[in-house]
């Protein structure tokens, strides 16, 4: 068996989870696991399932169950747990977020790989490289906004992430 993760997003609607727990069950899954949100707010589904399935590929999967949910107009991925996604953190100055991802990552409980933190301040960049992570102070203003975000999509592409 092969462990697989689903994330959706999709305009809210009745029938969703039914679609996609009977979707996971023809592909031969089995649900271990399911987080689910709708926003009443933005009118927003949100939902995250891990399951096992005998079938190895996630796009397999993901094609099947892309039929099941075209309707409600969702954006769904699969992958399989262990295709760690790479996770470039953007940061401010506050710390809070940043320890905790960091800890969730540290403890394995949060499976990603971390190529680099990217801040526009520099006050957290001594707290990262102690965490053993590389730190990109991207000053941003706005004479420089453009030629930052330049620069942000250059370390997405050369950290593929």
């Amino acid at each position: 068996m092969t462990t697989h993760i689903l994330t959706l997003r999709c305009p809210d609607a009745p029938g969703i989870v039914a679609s996609v727990a009977t979707g996971v069950l023809e592909a031969g899954g089995n649900i271990v696991e399911n987080a689910q949100f709708g926003d009443p707010a933005s009118a927003m589904f949100c939902m995250r399932t891990r399951f096992d399935a005998a079938e190895p590929d996630s796009e397999v999967i993901a094609a099947s169950l892309r039929a099941r949910v075209h309707a409600f107009g969702a954006t769904l991925t699969v992958r399989r747990e262990d295709d760690r996604p790479r996770v470039l953190i953007m940061v401010s100055k506050h710390d809070h977020c940043l320890v905790d991802l960091v800890h969730r990552w540290r403890s394995g409980e949060l499976a990603i790989d971390i190529p680099a933190v990217v801040s526009n301040h520099p006050d957290l960049g001594d707290l990262v490289r102690g965490f053993g992570l590389d730190f990109v102070h991207l000053p941003v203003s706005v004479a420089t906004k453009r030629a930052a975000e330049r620069r942000l999509l250059e370390l997405i592409e050369r950290h593929d992430v």
